[in-house]
């Protein structure tokens, strides 16, 4: 194996595990401060977070 290719998957796995560790912390936070808050508004309620669980989907979309 070549050492472009090595640094290749090295790469892509650093990347891997940060995107997971960046989902798992996020989704700590929002298990610690989010039920107990409510909904959290910015920008004039033009953001808002609201605690919703969904095991079975990616990301927690339509949820």
């Amino acid at each position: 194996m070549e050492k472009g290719h090595r640094k290749k998957i090295a790469q892509i796995f650093f990347t891997i595990a940060l995107c997971v560790i960046c989902d798992q912390t996020a989704k700590a936070i929002a298990r610690t401060y989010l039920p107990r808050l409510g909904v959290l508004s910015f920008a004039g309620e033009t953001v808002k977070l609201q605690y919703a669980e969904n095991r079975g989907a990616v990301l927690s979309f339509e949820s």
